[in-house]
């Protein structure tokens, strides 16, 4: 996937919806949250931040581990059972991660030691089931903040290094709590929020079918929080 071209895909995609909710006339403001239910979708950009992260070659600690992140790509589905002032909000989403992640191997007599760069870039599905109230109920202008748990279903994740690449199509499941919040301006929204890491998202390279010997007796122990920024509209 190319990064640049996606962020433009993105970019004009926003662009689109600014342009339709200014030319919609204001005696056909979106009676959203009038309704019992509201459907929706959004796209946007996310990023992985690691807070912990640590590389062991079998028990001994690897030096010069590092992670960056790298922008990523969401679009979500969602439908929203108002009650009052508070609302339920189930959501489908398909994502994609991207990180680079180094770390340094241990030499040996015969062999030096070596300094690997990896780009990694994760295909994923969100459950997530969020709870949340209207701050701000003042139609068309709605503000509310949401909470929630969500699984994540990783199905596809690819390595690439000096040497080649390599995927992992072995399928896991991590859990997370989301906080975040949304603004309405009509049927436009924009949605701001933070995915907590529950559980770990550890790496064990000895357990992928594909990858290099060379890399068999690497793990990496590391939790990943993500933030995520989306605009959609919502019916």
């Amino acid at each position: 996937m190319n990064g640049k071209k996606d962020i433009k895909y993105v970019f004009l995609y926003i662009c689109i919806l600014f342009a339709t909710q200014l030319s919609y006339s204001q005696n056909s403001t979106a009676l959203i949250n009038s309704k019992p239910v509201n459907i929706g979708f959004k796209i946007g950009i996310n990023a992985l931040s690691s807070n912990n992260y640590e590389a062991y070659q079998g028990n001994t600690k690897l030096s010069k581990t590092s992670s960056f992140n790298k922008a990523g790509f969401t679009a979500n589905c969602f439908l929203r059972i108002n009650l009052d002032n508070f609302f339920m909000q189930p959501e489908t989403a398909w994502n994609i991660h991207r990180q680079k992640l180094s770390f340094a191997t241990v030499g040996s007599n015969e062999t030096a030691a070596t300094l690997y760069n990896i780009q990694k870039q994760t295909q994923c599905l969100n459950f997530n089931i969020l709870v949340g109230y209207n701050i701000i109920n003042d139609r068309p202008f709605i503000l509310n903040a949401f909470i929630g748990p969500s699984i994540i279903y990783n199905y596809n994740s690819k390595y690439e290094y000096d040497n080649g690449s390599f995927y992992d199509y072995s399928a896991d499941y991590n859990t997370y709590g989301i906080i975040g919040f949304s603004f309405n301006v009509n049927r436009l929204i924009f949605d701001i929020r933070y995915q907590i890491s529950i559980t770990n998202t550890d790496v064990d390279f000895g357990k992928i079918k594909n990858a290099p010997n060379e890399l068999k007796d690497i793990r990496l122990d590391k939790t990943e929080n993500i933030l995520k920024l989306s605009l959609g509209v919502m019916f």
